[in-house]
Parts: structure tokens; C-alpha cells; sequence
């Protein structure tokens, strides 16, 4: 068996005990990869041009869709690890894209807004990240799009519930 039949093979029938899975089929590889390679082409793209890494604009991306949102719910919302989000937040407050400020009903909340420097930066970005992830979703036809899209979606909730019941326990 060839390399790319063995390959097919693989991907068409997955066996419980994960047998015959190579390193480079696992799907937290693959996704990996892919993940590297599009940060990569992203931040080349439009987040280097504007002096931005990429958790500041997932964090910048956030708070300019809410305009405000509390730091645990900019947790909760980008999955991503809190130390480098306090980091990402600083360094925008720092650049005056975004700032700090205690709730008023819950003085231990603590919101992130964004400034009008930020949504300046914003919308001369987001122009180009529209294009570019356009572009790479053009790669795939629609019907690629559309399986490509409920796939991610079936195992992103399936994570998300599992992630939730080990939280809860």
C-alpha cells in the first residue's frame, strides 16, 4: 500500500484504540501545522505591518466587537492562558489602544475597553484580515467550506463539553 492509499485509509476508518495512527495523522498534529502556518501568513499579512502580535489582536479583536467586556469573560471568550492575556492587555494599554477600569457595580470586575486610537487601528486592519481570510477560504471549494465548517464546529463543542465536565468536577 502506497503512502497516500495508506494515508486515506487512515482518515476513512479510525479504529477506538487509535491503531495505525501515525504522529503525522493525529489531528491535534495536522490541526497544529495548519495552526502554525496560518498564524505565520497572518502575522506577515496584516498584524506585523500594524506593530501587533498575535494574542493582542485576539484580545484588541474582542474588545472592539464588545467595545467593553470584563477580563473573565475575555478569558472564558479566547480560551486563551490568562497570564498571556494580562500580557497582551498590558501591552495595548500601554500603546493606548485599549483601557482599564474597575465595574461600578462590582468594584472586584475589571473591564478592558477599547480607546479610539484602538478602533482607529482596527479599522485600518481589519480591511486586510477580512481579505486574507477570505483569500484562504477560497482555497476550498464550498462544499469544502461547509464541511470544513461543521466539522470544526462538531469537535469544538464536543471539547468545549468535555472541557466543561472536567471543570466541574
Amino acid at each position: 500500500m502506497n503512502m497516500e492509499n495508506r494515508k486515506d485509509s487512515v482518515w476513512r476508518e479510525v479504529s477506538e484504540s487509535g491503531e495505525g495512527i501515525a504522529m503525522e495523522d493525529y489531528l491535534s498534529y495536522r490541526l497544529g501545522r495548519l495552526n502554525t502556518l496560518v498564524q505565520r501568513l497572518t502575522i506577515r499579512a496584516y498584524l506585523e505591518p500594524a506593530g501587533l502580535s498575535q494574542p493582542e489582536w485576539r484580545v484588541l479583536s474582542r474588545i472592539s466587537r464588545h467595545d467593553s467586556i470584563e477580563m473573565r469573560q475575555l478569558t472564558s471568550a479566547s480560551l486563551m492562558d490568562k497570564a498571556a492575556i494580562s500580557r497582551a492587555v498590558a501591552l495595548l494599554l500601554e500603546r493606548g489602544l485599549a483601557e482599564r477600569h474597575t465595574d461600578p457595580v462590582h468594584a472586584k470586575r475589571r473591564i478592558v475597553a477599547i480607546t479610539p486610537a484602538g478602533r482607529k487601528l482596527m479599522r485600518s486592519v481589519l480591511p486586510r484580515a477580512l481579505k486574507e481570510q477570505a483569500r484562504l477560504l477560497c482555497l476550498l471549494n464550498e462544499s469544502e467550506r461547509v464541511a470544513l465548517d461543521a466539522a470544526l464546529s462538531k469537535l469544538t463543542a464536543a471539547l468545549l463539553q468535555e472541557d466543561d465536565l472536567a471543570d466541574t468536577s
